[in-house]
């Protein structure tokens, strides 16, 4: 959700999610990990070519991983 944050949680084109943080959390825990990935790297992709500075993820990743 942080890179949501640092986009304003902006609509993200090609993506399920909407507009807005409930938009945002509705999609993080709906989808399979996968699609959360594709859609983080197309954010991450829009953060750098709006010029806004990518948050660190390296916790949020955690949550996609399952325990061994």
């Amino acid at each position: 959700m942080r890179i949501g944050e640092a986009l304003g949680y902006r609509q993200l084109e090609g993506r399920a999610i909407g507009q807005g943080i409930e938009a945002w959390s509705s999609f993080v825990t709906s989808q399979e990990p996968f699609a959360i990935v594709m859609a983080t790297q197309q954010a991450i992709d829009l953060c750098e070519a709006s010029g806004v500075e990518v948050p660190d993820l390296s916790v949020e990743v955690q949550h996609l991983v399952s325990p061994p």
